[in-house]
């Protein structure tokens, strides 16, 4: 059976197609602004278009203005700054021009060099503990009182540790979606 997914969703990235909660997607390019008109507007704004890769394909995206403050805010408002950067996906039910949508938020991903992280496997025992006591978790509510309870712990890890530990805390989270599409943030 063809799959027509790729079809559906066309040069630009949407939700539910390559946008959904934990993505990653890299900035290909500084992107342009472009003249953004409605119908039922008649003064114009601009919006930044700008290439991502996203699962392996380069796609097009339109960042809302809270996404571009927030990578700006870590990247500069200059985009040629944001060319090879990392941002993850979230997906929240907004409002947007009347109707709820399930929009994408871009966070920037901090890098390291490839040095600094290590081999998958090769984390201190720390941060190995930290992991195995979240990944026991059976619900969401046990989950965050684990964090609460582990955040003295987490704050010690060193630097390369504390990116392990956060990407496989993301991987833990992934469990306790409360449905398709849908991610619960939970900050520690």
């Amino acid at each position: 059976m063809p799959e027509i997914g790729k079809i559906l969703e066309g040069k630009f990235a949407r939700v539910g197609f390559s946008l959904k909660p934990g993505a990653i997607v890299t900035f290909l390019e500084e992107g342009k602004l472009e003249e953004n008109t409605f119908d039922d507007d008649e003064t114009a704004d601009e919006r930044l278009t700008v290439r991502v890769e996203v699962n392996g394909e380069k796609k097009l995206i339109t960042p809302n203005l809270t996404s571009m403050r927030e990578l700006g805010k870590a990247w500069g408002t200059h985009t040629k700054n944001w060319i090879g950067k990392k941002a993850k996906v979230t997906i929240e039910d907004k409002q947007v021009f009347g109707d709820w949508k399930k929009v994408a938020f871009f966070h920037p991903v901090s890098t390291v060099s490839s040095s600094e992280v290590t081999k998958p496997g090769k984390v201190s025992p720390d941060t190995e503990e930290l992991i195995l006591e979240l990944e026991m978790c059976a619900t969401q509510e046990e989950f965050v009182k684990k964090m609460a309870t582990l955040s003295a712990r987490i704050n010690k890890l060193t630097v390369k540790d504390k990116l392990i530990f956060t990407r496989e805390k993301q991987n833990v989270e992934l469990r306790f979606s409360s449905g398709p599409g849908e991610q619960k943030e939970i900050p520690f």
